[in-house]
């Protein structure tokens, strides 16, 4: 049998990004997707334009979180697919047969494990580098979630540590891997635009992004602290001249 693959977009007042990522998901090819959106209580009309798409969006919850990676295990908890694509609203999939080439390339690999598919950039809707993941495991680097397709049982038992409010994401990919002896694989696909507008391209966060970078390093071990560190740094002092819009230009275009 096909599996079914639940896609997870999480929101909120987003009324100016959500429509042309619900249109991406529900152009799709594939037949067997179950896709959810769980915003986080919109004052704009985010909920009007969800509704605008009618059963193309299988689940639809609207009320406050705890935050980003609170709205993910939502929908983690709401999901039933075989598998798991996280989407951010803003972000689009890359063509009609994403979920189509996944499931043809998951038939031939015959192998549960993450899935890391590749990923266009955009920058305010120009394209930029088209990135392709590592399979690292690092305290210092996470693989686009918008590419990666988490097996929903793995998640199911290992949720987002809301402890962490910006690298959430980073410490679970480290967690799955290290726990679960689990190593990456690659897809031969562009998976997602990925709208570099986050806050972890936001070089006054860098600091930030550090401390909870240094605390997943206490956790789970991995060296190069004094690098990290001084790139933290010089990333936070740059943002004190130049826009962060400018600095992912002159990384990604």
């Amino acid at each position: 049998m096909r599996p079914v693959v639940s896609i997870i977009t999480v929101c909120y007042n987003s009324e100016c990004f959500i429509k042309k990522t619900i249109s991406s998901v529900s152009c799709q090819k594939y037949p067997y997707i179950e896709y959810i959106i769980i915003d986080g209580g919109s004052e704009d009309s985010t909920a009007q334009i969800v509704d605008t798409f009618g059963n193309k969006v299988s689940k639809f919850i609207s009320e406050p979180d705890n935050g980003i990676y609170d709205a993910m295990n939502k929908g983690i908890d709401l999901s039933t697919g075989e598998w798991v694509l996280f989407l951010n609203s803003g972000d689009t999939l890359h063509n009609p047969l994403v979920i189509s080439d996944f499931v043809n390339y998951l038939n031939s690999s015959k192998e549960e494990t993450v899935y890391l598919g590749l990923i266009q950039t955009t920058i305010s809707g120009s394209k930029g580098k088209v990135v392709k993941p590592k399979t690292e495991i690092s305290p210092w680097y996470t693989p686009p979630h918008q590419g990666t397709f988490f097996p929903l049982r793995l998640l199911k038992e290992n949720k987002f540590n809301l402890s962490f409010n910006i690298l959430g994401d980073r410490e679970l990919y480290i967690r799955l891997m290290k726990t679960k002896n689990l190593t990456p694989t690659i897809l031969p696909i562009i998976v997602a635009n990925y709208d570099l507008g986050g806050i972890s391209s936001d070089g006054t966060k860098s600091l930030k992004i550090f401390s909870e970078a240094k605390k997943i390093k206490k956790l789970y071990g991995g060296s190069g602290l004094i690098k990290a560190y001084c790139r933290a740094i010089t990333k936070y002092l740059l943002s004190k001249i130049i826009s962060s819009e400018t600095l992912v230009r002159l990384r990604y275009s």
